[in-house]
């Protein structure tokens, strides 16, 4: 073989490595137009899931100032408010809501302690009522029945340290998940993949 064609054969090589390498480099840039094209696409999604996140954490924290104020009555020995647990009635059914309006993450099936609390604490709350009027209306007898007074006492305390239990259980609840709620609205990407369903 002559230097010629020697030279022709390096020649094709290169021509077609630098064949090769355009294909490449085309097939990047398409892959990085595709890559960007996606990322757009998603940014209404991502915007959307974050409305939504915020509705919850403003649920979580409208729940939390009601459960605190239920506390602090409890805790100073008033009797609680009529009205603080007036979201509670609904919130298990706001998060539903909320996860078929589209939220992804949390779902609320990872919320379980959040609904836990929600059905909890207004039960315990009826049962320290039923037990302080019923005291009440053992000490309104003509003839009060010590007995009937010590164990509606024994009864209406018990019921009231469940009710604080729930209470302290609750707030620890509500304050983790408006934490990992704050933490996925930052950014959290990881936080987001584990809270999915």
């Amino acid at each position: 073989m002559g230097w010629w064609e020697t030279v022709t054969q390096i020649g094709g090589l290169a021509g077609l490595g630098s064949l090769g390498l355009g294909a490449f480099n085309t097939w990047q840039a398409r892959k990085q137009d595709a890559a960007k094209a996606e990322q757009e696409r998603a940014k209404p999604a991502q915007e959307r899931q974050r409305q939504l996140r915020e509705r919850l954490r403003r649920l979580l924290l409208d729940a939390q100032g009601e459960l605190k104020r239920l506390k602090q009555a409890l805790d100073s020995g008033d009797p609680p408010p009529d009205d603080v647990l007036g979201i509670f009635v609904t919130l298990e059914e706001q998060i539903e809501t909320l996860g078929t309006e589209g939220l992804t993450s949390p779902t609320s099936s990872w919320l379980t302690d959040i609904r836990t609390a929600a059905y909890m604490v207004p039960s315990d709350l009826e049962n320290v009522k039923w037990y302080a009027d019923r005291l009440k209306k053992a000490y309104s007898r003509d003839q009060v029945d010590t007995e009937e007074v010590e164990q509606a006492s024994r009864k209406l305390n018990a019921s009231r340290s469940r009710l604080q239990r729930q209470i302290d259980s609750a707030l620890l609840s509500f304050e983790k998940w408006i934490g990992i709620v704050a933490s996925m609205d930052d950014g959290d990407e990881k936080l987001i993949q584990r809270y999915k369903s």
